[in-house]
């Protein structure tokens, strides 16, 4: 199988209007399987349970950068490095980060193939975009 029929050459084929996911009685119900409460997100959850902010987070698959914004906006996490094979997308993510003031770095790689270094990395995030990893079990083991 060559690599373009496993990824995509750009974001066209991400961020449409709007995710399922947003719909509310999806969001009350997600919530509530993940936290237990149906209107405290993931998010929120993860910086109670641990009790303190992470130090450094991974975020594989990354996009846009939201997720990793979202969490060191929300006190999940100090700083960040995030993945993704989407130049384009990246490009967005930098230039969100900069303007939210974050302590985010972009890194363009195919998470397939990516050497992980995860020297100080204390959280390790894939928000619904595991499903675009071809070496899941790789991957997840690293």
């Amino acid at each position: 199988m060559s690599e373009s029929a496993i990824v995509a050459g750009d974001s066209s084929v991400y961020y449409g209007s709007g995710y399922w996911n947003e719909i509310p009685a999806v969001y009350h119900e997600l919530n509530r399987r993940a936290t237990g409460d149906p209107d405290m997100g993931w998010m929120q959850h993860l910086r109670q349970y641990h009790g303190r902010p992470f130090s450094r987070l991974l975020s594989l698959n990354c996009g846009n950068g939201w997720v990793e914004r979202g969490l060191l906006a929300n006190d999940v996490a100090q700083r960040g490095v995030g993945t993704d094979y989407a130049e384009d997308l990246l490009v967005t993510a930098r230039a969100e980060a900069a303007a939210a003031g974050a302590d985010l770095e972009y890194v363009q790689a195919d998470i397939n193939t990516f050497a992980f270094d995860l020297e100080g990395i204390d959280l390790v995030v894939n928000h619904a975009a595991c499903h675009h990893i071809a070496e899941i079990d790789r991957v997840m083991r690293a």
